[in-house]
């Protein structure tokens, strides 16, 4: 049985090497995509020394802008700019104690990104050659969720003993060739087998529709439902950003711990804030309040724990994907463990391409002796 396995282990990673390995280094690179962004798209734009006056009121600011934001986003740092979304292409940053611009996103940045994700993805630039990469890559991570699990079963030692131990729990020194990669590809896939198998598994659930509908069925939890928003009616419509300062101090007081408050401009009765107390990657420290665009009153308040368990583990898959429900420590732990996935992917391949050479050489020897017999 060990030695099937083993094989099965060797054959899956030989067929999905190439593409494991461009996600774990892919995935390595979108390690800190969030703060990266953050840092170099608003660190320019921050307001060095923020004056005693205070801020001017959203509505103030908005007008300032010279249009209508389709979104608005305000962060509790005093030295923050206010965020205004002016249309699908266009971002703007605001000095919220003076109203003047103080910088846009950097769009070289986010194409970095873009296309590193894509490679993450499916190995593809544009969306022709997508359509045709994504189902390859989404079963290649299928495969290496196999390999992963298949592989504490092939390094697990027939002795619990330290000499037997020894060459699977640590680095060590002074090897080469075959040894060094025994003992990295066993030591690297014994530390990092639970918590990569944990980020493969997300990214299957995130990959495949069938995986999706399997969190919701194995917990027993109704699939949530598309909430059709209900129209303003004609002629009652108000100016799309009417009430925003109220908005705001709604929810700053619905979460005092705060730092970012989001609003899009949908054209409907009720208006949707978000508010998150976390660093924008933990849905577990976000909510939604939803307030009456014409009478003020509140509609609902909903935080993540008020979603069924089902949705709420659809809707960590992708953070515990990505390390950042945990903040920056387990987003670092994440990328550390990418880097060991892309190390497991060359350690492997290199001992399957070793023992190639070797069975190649004692079938070469094993022919030049019966030919010699032969003779």
């Amino acid at each position: 049985m060990r030695k099937v396995l083993f094989w099965f282990h060797l054959v899956l990673g030989v067929s999905a090497g190439v593409i494991i390995f461009v996600m774990s280094v892919t995935g390595v690179l979108l390690t800190f995509e969030r703060q990266t962004l953050d840092w170099i798209d608003r660190h320019d734009a921050r307001v060095i020394s923020p004056p005693a006056t205070g801020r001017l009121p959203l509505s103030e600011l908005i007008k300032k802008s010279g249009g209508t934001p389709a979104g608005v986003t305000v962060r509790s740092d005093p030295a923050e700019p206010v965020e205004l979304v002016m249309g699908a292409d266009r971002t703007i940053y605001l000095n919220p104690y003076s109203g003047a611009v103080t910088g846009t996103p950097s769009k070289s940045a986010r194409a970095f990104f873009l296309s590193v994700r894509a490679w993450h993805r499916w190995i593809a630039l544009n969306d022709s050659t997508h359509t045709n990469t994504e189902p390859i890559y989404d079963a290649a991570n299928v495969l290496f969720f196999l390999i992963v699990i298949s592989g504490p079963f092939l390094w697990w030692p027939k002795q619990l003993t330290w000499r037997h131990l020894r060459p699977i729990v640590w680095f060590r020194g002074r090897l080469s060739g075959k040894a060094r990669d025994f003992n990295w590809h066993n030591t690297i896939g014994l530390w990092t087998s639970i918590p990569l198998a944990l980020i493969v598994a997300t990214g299957v659930i995130l990959s495949y529709r069938w995986a999706n509908d399997l969190v919701y069925k194995v917990t027993g939890s109704e699939q949530p439902k598309q909430v059709q928003m209900q129209a303003m009616p004609k002629g009652q419509a108000p100016p799309p950003w009417q009430g925003l300062d109220g908005w705001v101090a709604r929810a700053e007081s619905r979460m005092p711990a705060w730092r970012t408050i989001s609003i899009r401009n949908v054209p409907a009765r009720t208006v949707n804030i978000s508010v998150d107390s976390g660093t924008g990657g933990q849905p577990q420290k976000r909510a939604t309040l939803t307030l009456d665009r014409v009478t003020g009153a509140e509609v609902k308040w909903a935080t993540f724990a008020n979603n069924n368990l089902g949705l709420r583990l659809r809707i960590l898959a992708r953070v515990v994907h990505t390390g950042e429900v945990g903040g920056i420590l387990l987003q670092a732990f994440a990328g550390l463990v990418s880097l060991g996935g892309a190390v497991l992917v060359y350690t492997g391949i290199a001992l399957s391409l070793r023992r190639l050479a070797a069975w190649r050489r004692r079938k070469a020897r094993a022919d030049t002796s019966e030919l010699a017999r032969v003779a």
